[in-house]
């Protein structure tokens, strides 16, 4: 119960404190209309509900999605569920019904969209800042080697076209400025643009105590909702090695999670920390119950047991069933061991 009490204590605090999320805004890219970059060529949930890039996702089955975020959330833990969109589009407001599909190796339901990113660089890294010192955090890309952008996809895909030197026009300060674009290749000789744009802050909005408690609850309670959800698509064939990670991914998710926090400022890298530790603290409490020897939940199924049949177990049985509960713990941890090692050497 202590994992469970961190969470809720935490998220209260978090909510009562006040904090943003940063995450682009609710509008989208139909990955269809960008196959180079997605992958993909086929027919989409998103393609079958007749959205369009540039679409806001306003509402999620009346729910508010004021972020790509809000929105992936609630689409990830739904596939192969019909959910009506409410969809804002030049000024009108549109209904239409979609049901994401099951991607097996990410465990999420997804639709066939990405998030729509406007060209505003937030700041500039490694050999691009070197190669570039022309360009500047706050300028808006207008266009690639004379070609019109509108948001990151674009770009890539007129990166893709080149061979590390573009012709590219910014906005600054609302002068217009034309330079060449220098960007490093990778092995593949595929150019490297080593930018970061701008996220937009998505304040919650600050909580009497009684209400940011309300708040921890639903946030501990939808931690819970998502695990019961994994297991449920267990039955359906996802690739539980991709979909999985053990203790040496979870720290590297930690310090990737940490350090894009404090990229945008301390106090975000400390919430970012915050919130994942709260997830792991649930899903430790979740996995504590299950029905397996050593753990919690093996003690409440011999308990019951015992009850049952009004006669308690021998010291000789509990010791065996205590010891099948480490040997299948310690096979579970070298297995899981091993398919985090297998993942970091592919990152």
């Amino acid at each position: 119960m202590f994992n469970v009490a961190f969470a809720f204590l935490a998220f209260t605090g978090l909510y009562w404190i006040g904090f943003n999320e940063y995450s682009p805004d609710n509008r989208i890219v139909v990955s269809s209309d960008y196959p180079d970059i997605s992958g993909n060529d086929r027919e989409l949930p998103a393609d079958l509900a007749g959205l369009e890039t540039g679409d806001r996702i306003v509402a999620i089955n009346g729910e508010r999605t004021r972020s790509f975020q809000d929105m992936k959330r609630i689409v990830a833990f739904s596939p192969e569920q019909e959910l009506t969109l409410t969809v804002e589009r030049s000024g009108r407001t549109l209904t239409t019904r979609i049901t994401p599909y099951l991607n097996k190796d990410l465990a999420q339901g997804m639709i066939g969209v990405g998030s729509y990113v406007e060209p505003v660089i937030r700041k500039i890294e490694g050999q691009t800042a070197s190669d570039n010192p022309w360009l500047q955090p706050g300028d808006r890309i207008t266009s690639v080697a004379g070609t019109t952008v509108r948001n990151t996809w674009d770009i890539a895909v007129l990166l893709q076209k080149g061979r590390g030197e573009y012709p590219v026009t910014v906005e600054r300060n609302g002068r217009t400025i034309s330079d060449t674009l220098r960007l490093p290749l990778d092995e593949g000789n595929r150019p490297q643009l080593q930018v970061q744009f701008e996220l937009q802050a998505f304040p919650t909005t600050t909580r009497d105590l009684f209400s940011a408690a309300g708040k921890g609850v639903e946030e501990v309670w939808n931690t819970f909702s998502s695990i019961l959800s994994f297991f449920r698509l267990l039955t359906q064939g996802i690739n539980v090695g991709n979909a999985v990670g053990g203790p040496l991914i979870t720290t590297f998710y930690i310090g990737e999670s940490a350090g894009a926090g404090l990229d945008i400022s301390v106090a975000q890298g400390i919430v970012q920390f915050i919130q994942f530790l709260c997830m792991l603290s649930v899903i430790l409490a979740f996995m504590n119950l299950l029905p397996l020897p050593v753990l919690d939940g093996g003690f409440v199924v011999l308990f019951t047991i015992e009850w049952i049949r009004r006669k308690p177990f021998r010291p000789r049985f509990i010791y065996y069933f205590q010891m099948i509960g480490v040997a299948l713990l310690a096979v579970l941890f070298i297995l899981v061991l091993f398919n985090d090692i297998t993942k970091l050497i592919r990152l």
